[in-house]
């Protein structure tokens, strides 16, 4: 719970998985209108719902506990890599400095943003599917095949790019261990079910989601995009001891570090090409999942190379060169984080905002019974307006059209709300009111029979 005392906006996302899984536990289910279908996240909010406006802050110390467990098992992956075959207190000296060079890694990743610190802010599963990523990679090297199984499950629950790992290792571990067949196809069922099923069901088309997600440019330019983001996932230090790592590995014959390399390389491509050839973003968060085994490298591989500088001359070199070089990659990407807070913190009142403008306008009854209601922003304000109306996402428009409705308009500095109504009389051709102004929203009614729209004056900051 102490995570709530972070400034936070619940992002587009988040607040789309809020209505669904209120929605689910009411057999109401309307997966059209907003993001693509996505079952891990849902299933989470399905179990909230219940705690009605307490949902979203519960569902933020689900998803910031993910984004914190993936430092915890980044940090243990990269430590524990390291101490095989270390011994003394040099050994485990080393391990923890893995440990924090990997930790140091994947918070200014994914992207030049950097977004880590956003993505736990505003509640998303990315940070999430990183911590299942490692803490599976953790089960596995413990030999807790089954658990490893079940994390990987949730992770594709998550993320379509995990099937075919998924896939293999399920088939890995039907070989192997005849006690754990049950679970390999109580997971090969649930997976496909809970990502196609409930989409059906919500959308009429088990398909919905994948359209949904698809974006309008050409193959080349999302392939070129798709690599732009895998090379800025992380640092370009990182990049380096992580390749360090993988030589090493392959001196030694290290099928562990080697096979990390070639699953995060598979998750790379898997990103990229499903970007080129189907048309999907290649997000920056989608890079996560292999992202987080690249940091877990670079911890790996700054610390042997460290190890093999013999003399205390080469170290002190070695630790001048290393800052001169890191230094200016990480300060340019840590002074991001501040403005990366700023607007998270931004929008946080903007949305908050929403609950003055809604009582303001004579309540949410009041600003449905008025007919269409829209939000003159497609982002996070219309989907966290659905959630606060208990109404579909599908039923909160971006435009007023030429019907009877509410809109809800961003309120610029210094704005004129008699100019904007009239402004927006022109574009909807209907008689438009004031219904309410805040700090940051002006509310209009158009074309509004008396008395649906309340009898509240608009109220004004």
């Amino acid at each position: 719970m102490a995570t709530l005392a972070v400034p936070a906006a619940i992002a587009y996302d988040p607040y789309a998985w809020l209505v669904w899984g209120r929605e689910i536990g009411r057999w109401q289910l309307d997966t059209t209108g907003g993001p693509s279908w996505k079952p891990l996240p849902v299933v989470g909010t399905a179990l909230v719902a219940p705690f009605g406006g307490w949902a979203p802050a519960l569902w933020l110390v689900v998803a910031r506990t993910g984004a914190l467990l993936a430092i915890v098992g980044t940090y243990r992956v990269a430590a524990r890599l390291v101490a095989r075959g270390a011994v003394g207190s040099a050994g485990r000296a080393a391990s923890r400095w893995a440990g924090a060079v990997a930790v140091g890694a994947l918070v200014l990743s994914p992207d030049p943003g950097p977004r880590y610190v956003r993505l736990y802010l505003e509640g998303h599963s990315a940070p999430l599917t990183a911590a299942l990523t490692v803490w599976a990679i953790d089960r596995h090297l413990d030999g807790r095949h089954g658990a490893a199984l079940v994390l990987g499950g949730l992770l594709a629950l998550d993320r379509p790019e995990a099937w075919p790992f998924l896939a293999a290792y399920a088939v890995w571990v039907w070989r192997r261990d005849r006690r754990l067949r049950a679970l390999v196809a109580s997971v090969g069922i649930a997976v496909p079910a809970l990502w196609f099923g409930p989409d059906w069901w919500g959308s009429g088309s088990p398909l919905n989601g994948a359209d949904s997600a698809r974006v309008l440019t050409d193959d080349t330019h999302r392939a070129l995009d798709g690599l732009r983001r895998v090379a800025e996932t992380v640092i370009a230090p990182a990049w380096v001891a992580a390749g360090a790592a993988v030589v090493d590995g392959w001196r030694r014959r290290d099928r562990i570090v080697l096979g990390l390399a070639a699953g995060a390389a598979g998750w790379f491509v898997l990103v990229v090409a499903m970007g080129a050839a189907l048309g999907y973003a290649a997000l920056s968060r989608f890079l996560l999942p292999g992202a987080v085994v690249v940091c877990v490298l670079a911890g790996v591989g700054a610390v042997r190379v460290a190890a093999r500088l013999r003399s205390r001359r080469a170290q002190v070199v070695a630790v001048v060169v290393l800052v001169v070089l890191v230094a200016p990659a990480v300060v340019w990407r840590a002074t991001g984080i501040v403005g990366q807070v700023d607007d998270v913190v931004t929008r946080d009142h903007q949305v908050d905002d929403l609950d003055a403008a809604i009582t303001a306008a004579g309540g949410d009854l009041a600003v449905e019974a008025c007919g269409r209601i829209a939000a003159r922003d497609a982002g996070v304000p219309r989907v966290a307006l659905a959630w606060k109306l208990d109404v579909p996402m599908a039923d909160v428009a971006t435009r007023p059209g030429r019907v009877p409705g509410t809109l809800f308009v961003p309120r610029p500095p210094a704005a004129d709300s008699a100019r904007e109504a009239r402004r927006v009389a022109r574009r909807t051709g209907g008689a438009v009111e004031v219904a309410a102004v805040t700090r940051h929203w002006l509310v209009y009614r158009i074309d509004c029979e008396p008395g649906a729209g309340g009898g509240q004056s608009p109220g004004v900051d």
